[in-house]
This record gives structure tokens, C-alpha cells and sequence, in this order.
């Protein structure tokens, strides 16, 4: 009975959140993974994301890093029971690997993809992009907003952002700026 409280007790700690190819491609390219580790305790990939990152990257730095953080213990491949019924064909297998490994365990899912997320979305899950991830690490005084700002802009020089997320972007940046402004 001891050890399954301590089980319970520990699992309240302990955050994961499953990340598909792009988005931890884009994270590894800016440096902004770190955040991700501090933010949830495991980061899971998917098999299909193991081998669209590492084993297809082979011949980019990102994909040496990533089977670092692997051999390191700071990702975690996790392969998901079955893939959910209903996917629509249109996604990528390390999408609905992912998607389905979220699914089954109730797990934050994050993804730059807006087809994978779009589908999310309609199952349930709980979805963040690399964008949302950076915001929701400085509310959470996990990063300076001088940090925040430049590891936006970091991420922007590997990912394409549609102009209204930009202009979101910057909005908030600014609101960020004078309640800074204002605590002082």
C-alpha cells in the first residue's frame, strides 16, 4: 500500500508531453529544447519521430543532439499501443503516432504541424506550439521576457509563421513589456 501512495505521490511530479518531428526539429535548431525539458519532467517521441529525426536526419546536427538527449534520458521513446481509428490519411505517420500516444495517455501533445493539431484538437488533446510553449515558460517565471523575445526570435529563423500569429506574437510581447514597465 506504501508504495503505490509513494507511486501516486510521484506521478503528481512527474509531467510528459509527446512532440512530433518538426517541432523538435525546430526547438533542437533554436536551442529553446531546454525549456521544454523544464517545463515537463519527459519529453516522449514517438518511433516514427526516432527515425524521421535521427535515423532520416542523419546528416543534420540536430539529429546527433537528439541521440544525445535519447542516450541522456531526456527524451523518451514511446511507442503508442495502436494508432487511433479515424485519422485522416492526409497525416504524416510520426503525427499520428504521436497523436495516438497522447491520446492513450492523456498527454500534452506538441505540434507546429496545423493539419496534426487541427486533428487534435477534434479528439481532445491538450496542444501546444513551439511558440505557446516559449509563452507559457515565461508566465511561469521560467524564462526572462529578455529570453522570452530572443528565443522567438531564434525560432523564427527555422520556422515560418503565418502573419497572424506574428502579429499575436508581437502583441503580447508588448503587453509582456508594460506590465514589466508598470512593476517597476
Amino acid at each position: 500500500m506504501k508504495s503505490l501512495m509513494l507511486y501516486y505521490i510521484v506521478m503528481q511530479y512527474i509531467t510528459m508531453a509527446v512532440i512530433d518531428s518538426s517541432t523538435l526539429i525546430y526547438l533542437t535548431k533554436a536551442s529553446c529544447k531546454e525549456i521544454l525539458a523544464k517545463m515537463h519532467n519527459v519529453i516522449a517521441i514517438t518511433p516514427k519521430v526516432y527515425e524521421e529525426t535521427v535515423i532520416m536526419g542523419k546528416n543534420y546536427p540536430e539529429s546527433t543532439i537528439i541521440e544525445e538527449n535519447i542516450s541522456n534520458g531526456i527524451i523518451k521513446v514511446e511507442s503508442p499501443q495502436k494508432i487511433l481509428r479515424g485519422l485522416p490519411e492526409s497525416l504524416g505517420s510520426g503525427e499520428k503516432e504521436a497523436i495516438s500516444a497522447a491520446f492513450e495517455r492523456d498527454l500534452l501533445l506538441i505540434s507546429d504541424d496545423v493539419h496534426a493539431i487541427r486533428v487534435a484538437l477534434s479528439f481532445g488533446l491538450n496542444v501546444r506550439t513551439s511558440e505557446t510553449l516559449l509563452i507559457e515558460a515565461y508566465i511561469k517565471g521560467l524564462i526572462s521576457l529578455e529570453e522570452l523575445k530572443r528565443k522567438i526570435s531564434a525560432l523564427m529563423t527555422y520556422k515560418s509563421l503565418r502573419p497572424d500569429v506574428y502579429v499575436l506574437l508581437n502583441t503580447l510581447l508588448r503587453i509582456f513589456e508594460e506590465e514589466e514597465g508598470s512593476e517597476r
